[in-house]
């Protein structure tokens, strides 16, 4: 019988970049040998000792779907699929696959993807990194009905796909991998779709709450208080709730789902770092964990208007990514971050500014959004500064509709770069300049500071 050698390549999840992994191969046979085997019966399932597919199946048909029960995993698949288990190593579950009508064998594999970007973003971090590195493959990226992406390759004279659809259950990331002929791909994706949906797993919250924490549900939060933090935490609920109620006027309620937002609570910042070193290098009390849903904080007395400017800023960086699935481009949710800290000190929306902001735009010379790479990299400061105060005009002044449409098209795409490209790029930069600077210069109201912090 001639083998072919097909590519199933395994993409690692992107924690804010990206992890490469080895290709591997399967064997794909060119056709089933022997007589056609007596049809299994569905209620069954897949039937291991079947060899050769189900018949092609007629157009518009529906078929029954079995429930497929591996370790703590369940979903449902067509009853003319045909699965037998694979043992494969860096996978959850493997299975070799017969499509109906199909003489082509192909995968279905059940990755976990620890440390992933969002299931929503996390196509486009795959996409990018496809056509980086595998020139050859073409590459497509959808996001609906389910987030994923879909490559196409040539091999031994048979064009092969390669789609991979992300999920999340209790933010635990994971990808269901497809790999056969291109040719059975289309029945094939409006199966796995309804795969996706029936999808369900017994796992824990990831990243996991440590064990001892008292935790309480406030709202959208998850609150879990460290033994060590017998500090009242009254204030800083308070401020995440209104956070979460300021972040809901500007950008509306967040998606539903099964993973809550967690706010480690901490004596120090020290003890927070002990599970994750970036909260130790973060210049203020706080620091937002987006990939995780999580925010690490320490308590603070009520009315200290400082923190809770700072925990706003940290906490909408969280809110941000939950509605939209990612944080970039990242000087416009920075951005989001600095008007959420800036309205607490003010206590009112926008055009309202406190007076330690306009400190800023006095030594700003606005340079492009297309220099905005090389600007963050040398000097940090003028990029947060005028992340700022362009964000702020884009809200508020002349290009509000466009910031709008570009905010509709992230929450419906979960690509915030190509949304970006799509609805704001188009504006001239020299005009998008002068309308940051007439807003400020003409709109904003200053507020004189109320508490003797300047914003960090």
């Amino acid at each position: 019988m001639l083998r072919i050698l097909g590519l199933l390549l395994l993409l690692a999840g992107l924690a804010l970049a990206q992890e490469a992994e080895d290709d591997s191969g399967i064997e794909v046979d060119s056709g089933p040998t022997g007589p056609e085997e007596p049809a299994s019966d569905p209620a069954k399932g897949p039937q291991k000792e079947r060899t050769t597919a189900f018949p092609a199946r007629e157009p518009g048909k529906k078929v029954e779907t079995v429930e497929i029960k591996r370790k703590n995993y369940s979903f449902t698949v067509p009853a003319d699929w045909v699965l037998h288990d694979e043992e494969k190593a860096d996978v959850e579950l493997s299975f070799e696959l017969l499509l109906p009508g199909s003489s082509k064998h192909g995968s279905l594999q059940l990755r976990r993807r620890e440390n992933a970007a969002d299931p929503r973003s996390l196509p486009y971090y795959q996409a990018e990194w496809f056509r980086k590195e595998k020139p050859d493959y073409k590459v497509e990226v959808l996001a609906k009905p389910c987030p994923r992406v879909v490559l196409r390759n040539e091999s031994g004279g048979t064009e092969w796909v390669n789609a991979h659809f992300g999920l999340s259950v209790r933010n635990n990331v994971f990808t269901l991998e497809i790999w056969c002929a291109a040719a059975d791909f289309p029945q094939a994706e409006t199966d796995l779709i309804a795969t996706v949906r029936s999808f369900k797993a017994e796992v824990e919250i990831w990243p996991p709450i440590p064990k001892g924490y008292e935790t309480s549900e406030e709202g959208i939060w998850l609150v879990a208080r460290a033994p060590e933090a017998t500090a009242s935490i009254a204030p800083l609920v308070r401020a995440l709730k209104e956070a979460e109620k300021r972040f809901r006027r500007e950008h509306g309620p967040l998606p539903k789902g099964d993973a809550p937002l967690v706010v480690l609570v901490h004596a120090s910042k020290a003890q927070g770092a002990k599970l994750d070193p970036a909260v130790g290098e973060s210049k203020i009390d706080f620091h937002s964990d987006a990939w995780a849903r999580r925010l690490f904080a320490i308590p603070f007395v009520k009315d200290d208007v400082a923190q809770e400017s700072m925990l706003a800023g940290e906490a909408t960086d969280l809110l941000f990514v939950a509605k939209y699935g990612d944080w970039k481009p990242r000087w416009i949710s920075l951005g989001e971050n600095i008007l959420a800290a800036a309205e607490v000190r003010t206590g009112k929306p926008l055009p309202n500014l406190d007076e330690g902001y306009l400190n800023w735009y006095a030594a700003i010379r606005f340079h492009k959004i297309s220099d905005f790479d090389a600007l963050r990299d040398g000097d940090p400061d003028a990029w947060t500064h005028e992340s700022f105060f362009y964000v702020a005009a884009l809200r508020e002044g002349k290009y509000r509709k466009q910031y709008k449409a570009f905010l509709e098209d992230f929450a419906e795409t979960g690509d915030g770069q190509g949304a970006y490209e799509r609805q704001l790029a188009q504006i001239d930069p020299d005009e998008l300049i002068a309308a940051t600077n007439r807003y400020v210069t003409t709109r904003i109201k200053e507020e004189k500071r109320k508490h003797e912090h300047d914003p960090k």
